[in-house]
């Protein structure tokens, strides 16, 4: 599901003059036409309205098949439902993404995964435990100085709290998070924090699988020992960038996982379990079978890892069902 966040900060101009709007939307328009099929898509934008509304689902995931026309046809969709949208209103990310535990299409049993967008930091949350009007500081107010207090004394504290709980809360239901911060305003203040905070949670980090500090970005360190960047979440500053990042998210999000392979209903029988990996028998060596997971090693594990929109692993499960 792919979380654009349309706010007005949206129609500020970048370095070239562009609004972070038209940039944004060039990337969306350049990765969906060219990776259309790399997942079953959908569209939440936010806020509803141009206000504090929460987000709605503009376009609903699609849960019909797997072929490559109507994957593209429906990221196509997509492509047009969003290029028609235009920015207003303030940031409820957290408010929006509540929307989505219970959103029945990620409940499938597959790999589901949320894919935030967003140039600001999450506020909008009505029961933020900080108050402008309490304490100026520990609300660290999102809005103009002119409407931090009074009504919107909550409304406009920062929501980084509400908001990690939201993807807590996703991520026990199956559902991964990645964050993506556009424009300059993710990497000022207590932005990175915040941002950090809520990519941590979500299950689905920026990673640097060589090891190197270049493949996290160039504010951005890798962990030697984890290969997980220190700032978790990806950060874009123009629409090529933006492009990347999200055609990255989508090749990284199986990575450690993807030799873990959960069958849609366990065998009767383990013994007359089979597979093929790309049309050829597996070695029953090379994977082993427990508890509705089949586990893979070695050279199998090898190519399932390297599994990519463009070049995938074709994995099929045979079973003989005793009477």
């Amino acid at each position: 599901m792919l979380v654009v966040d349309r706010s007005m900060s949206m129609s500020f101009p970048m370095e070239n003059g562009e609004s972070r709007w038209t940039q944004l939307t060039r990337a969306f328009g350049r990765y969906l036409t060219e990776h259309g099929t790399a997942a079953r898509l959908g569209l939440m934008t936010f806020p509803t309205g141009d206000a504090c509304g929460a987000g709605n689902v503009a376009v609903d995931l699609w849960t019909q098949s797997d072929t490559a026309t109507d994957l593209q046809a429906h990221a196509d969709g997509i492509n047009r439902a969003l290029q028609a949208t235009q920015p207003g209103g303030v940031t409820p990310t957290g408010e929006s993404l509540k929307k989505l535990i219970d959103y029945m299409p990620l409940q499938s049993g597959r790999e589901n995964v949320v894919v935030v967008a967003t140039d600001g930091l999450p506020n909008c949350n009505p029961d933020n435990p900080n108050s402008y009007d309490a304490n100026p500081t520990a609300c660290d107010c999102s809005f103009i100085a002119s409407q931090c207090g009074g009504s919107n004394a909550r409304l406009s504290c920062i929501d980084r709290d509400g908001t990690v709980n939201v993807v807590r809360q996703l991520r026990q239901r199956g559902v991964k998070t990645a964050v993506v911060g556009f424009g300059a305003d993710a990497l000022q203040g207590t932005g990175p924090l915040v941002m950090n905070a809520i990519a941590s949670e979500g299950g689905a980090p920026r990673l640097c699988p060589s090891g190197a500090d270049a493949e996290c970005g160039t504010t951005n360190r890798c962990d030697p020992a984890t290969h997980v960047c220190e700032l978790r979440y990806y950060q874009a500053t123009n629409d090529v960038e933006l492009a990347a990042a999200l055609a990255t998210i989508g090749y990284s999000l199986t990575t450690g996982e993807a030799c873990v392979v959960k069958l849609d209903a366990p065998p009767a029988d383990p013994r007359f379990l089979s597979v093929l990996l790309d049309g050829q028998q597996v070695d029953p060596a090379a994977w082993s079978y427990a508890s509705g997971d089949v586990t893979f090693q070695g050279a199998a594990c090898d190519r399932l890892k390297s599994s990519t929109p463009d070049d995938p692993a074709q994995l099929t499960f045979r079973t003989v069902e005793v009477l």
